[in-house]
């Protein structure tokens, strides 16, 4: 059937502005352009849009789910991550941009053109060490995650991004699967404290899998077991390079000296908060 297409985005977004959602016109956009198999410009361009039956019902499935508060990224199953798209599922995490602070601050500290060997624990949906490699064109990575469907998520990203030439994962618990030193080491680990984890947005609370977000009570369980070992397993004059909580500055930087390290950075994202804690070895 042919639909006109303003009217048909109307409905639509009508539908959706009823609910909380913060921008019902693009997810409007992204959920037809992923039931049509067509690219959102396309869309744009186009003043009619033919749409069958099946695809018809598998849109208004999709507005249901997102009135319902599931994520846009969970229900086409990819989220852009460093102008890059990545498959995700419901054990890994939805990438947020504010990680993106992980890579611009590993290419502040590391020159594009070294050859570098990279470490990413907890790799998820290996958005950040794809990320990294998709940058550093001569370095090798590895990514290690407990779960082993995680694992195969990072694996496909890896071949559709044509990188798994270079890009190696293992299934382990932080550092169990590790036995080389590397330049860099990064992670974004579970931090997300017991006072705070009832407080996080719901799109979050609810999608994301919770043994990637909870850090224990004070959400510095898994940086107390990274640190040390990372102190271990960096090269000497490599870079271990922490995402951290907003209000975690003064504590990961104390586990940080307190296992040797030195040159210790702070840095915000966007919004201004602290993001990221890198250290040398």
């Amino acid at each position: 059937m042919i639909y006109e297409k303003n009217s048909f985005l109307n409905k639509i977004i009508s539908d959706m502005s009823g609910s909380s959602i913060e921008n019902p016109r693009l997810d409007t956009k992204i959920i037809i352009s992923h039931a049509l198999g067509c690219q959102i410009d396309k869309i744009l361009l186009d003043t009619h849009l033919e749409i069958s039956d099946k695809q018809i019902n598998e849109i208004n499935k999709y507005v249901n789910r997102r009135v319902n508060g599931e994520p846009v990224s969970r229900i086409i199953g990819k989220r852009e991550f460093w102008d890059l798209e990545f498959k995700i599922n419901e054990a890994t995490l939805d990438p947020r941009h504010d990680t993106e602070t992980l890579i611009d601050t590993i290419l502040n500290l590391v020159d594009r053109k070294e050859k570098i060997s990279i470490l990413d624990l907890g790799t998820g949906s290996g958005c950040i060490l794809l990320s990294l490699l998709s940058e550093y064109k001569q370095a090798d990575g590895f990514g290690l995650d407990i779960s082993f469907e995680a694992i195969s998520v990072a694996f496909f990203n890896a071949k559709k991004l044509g990188l798994t030439h270079r890009a190696h994962f293992f299934v382990g618990d932080w550092f169990s699967a590790i036995t080389s030193q590397f330049d860099v080491i990064v992670s974004n680990p579970p931090y997300i404290e017991s006072n705070y984890f009832n407080k996080l947005q719901p799109e979050v609370r609810k999608y994301d899998p919770k043994e990637s977000l909870y850090g224990g009570i004070d959400g510095l369980d898994n940086y107390r077991m990274i640190i040390p070992m990372a102190k271990k397993k960096l090269i000497k004059g490599g870079y271990l390079v922490l995402e951290i909580g907003f209000n975690q500055k003064n504590s990961v930087q104390e586990l940080l000296l307190s296992s040797g390290f030195d040159k210790i950075t702070c840095y915000n994202d966007l919004s201004g908060n602290f993001r990221c804690i890198s250290a040398s070895n």
